[in-house]
């Protein structure tokens, strides 16, 4: 995961990953847009960003196709900043809802992960992605229970209800459980519960199988270590005996060592071990996947 406040280095950083392949000019016009403002802004910073070529275009392509959803976007991100206010813990939760209650009156896509750029098509996609590497490693089936924390509008759960018993999803704002149980409609086998991730009152003990965070734990993160602490251990209370913990991106500081031994040391305090660390996992987005797992007994 590239470092959210995008500099000179990491954006060329970022550019050279599209020349190789490594990631998609989505997530880097993403970047780009969050240093620069404004979309001409982004796009004077990736042509000035070396090595120059078939990769810039592209980043300045996608740009110019979504010129007025980005744009949006970035009026948002100027005015409120790229992470919502932290405080007391009250207030840093209300904070957090009315962010992204906000973000979403301006895309239902691009309020959920900036790197669509508000296009529902390279959304889909890179929800495709994580369901892929979820039923690769056997995480899906007819008698699973999966919880997201930080669902957004539910697009994980959709995804995943062909596969799974239940996809359940919490989030702090309110307009995105909204919204997202008004898509639900009668469909079975998908909930949502308007909760913050380290107050899942309505959750029973052991409840899930694979409790999963996409992209929201940096948002937890930024509230402070207090309530990071306090999401690992309702994390490990709602984990069946048999479950895992899969956090797709811990942090926007751009330090996988640092994280690496966050993780460790919050699971550690709750009876859970960091099983395994795989480094930009995918191509749509530039998420990192944390595995965790129950403390095995010596």
């Amino acid at each position: 995961m590239f470092s959210l406040g995008t500099n000179g280095a990491t954006l060329r950083s970022v550019c050279e990953a599209v020349s190789t392949g490594s990631l998609s000019p989505h997530v880097a016009a993403a970047h780009a847009l969050i240093a620069g403002g404004s979309v001409n802004q982004a796009i004077d910073l990736v042509a000035a960003a070396p090595p120059g070529g078939e990769a810039q275009s592209a980043i300045i392509s996608a740009l110019n196709q979504h010129r007025t959803k980005c744009d949006g976007m970035a009026a948002f991100y100027r005015a409120r900043g790229p992470l919502p206010p932290s405080g007391l813990e009250e207030e840093t939760v209300l904070a957090t809802g009315r962010f992204f209650d906000d973000a979403l009156r301006i895309s239902p896509h691009a309020s959920v992960a900036l790197y669509s750029l508000g296009n529902a098509a390279l959304l889909q996609r890179a929800t495709d992605e994580v369901v892929d590497y979820m039923r690769s490693r056997h995480l899906l089936g007819p008698r699973k229970r999966t919880l997201e924390l930080g669902c957004g509008a539910g697009r994980m759960q959709f995804a995943l209800a062909p596969h799974v018993m239940e996809a359940a999803g919490a989030d702090v704002s309110a307009a995105m459980i909204a919204a997202a149980q008004k898509r639900r409609g009668p469909l079975t086998g998908v909930r949502f519960f308007h909760a913050p991730a380290h107050r899942l009152a309505a959750v029973r003990d052991g409840q899930y199988d694979v409790v999963f965070a996409v992209d929201s734990f940096p948002y937890i993160v930024n509230a402070g270590p207090t309530m990071v602490a306090s999401t690992f251990a309702e994390m490990r209370r709602v984990l069946s005996p048999n479950g895992q913990v899969f956090i797709f991106n811990f942090s926007y500081r751009g330090e996988e060592n640092r994280d690496m031994a966050d993780v460790a040391d919050y699971a550690r305090g709750v009876g859970l071990e960091l099983a395994s660390f795989t480094a930009h996992a995918f191509r749509q987005w530039d998420g990192s996947v944390f595995q965790l797992q129950l403390v095995k007994p010596s």
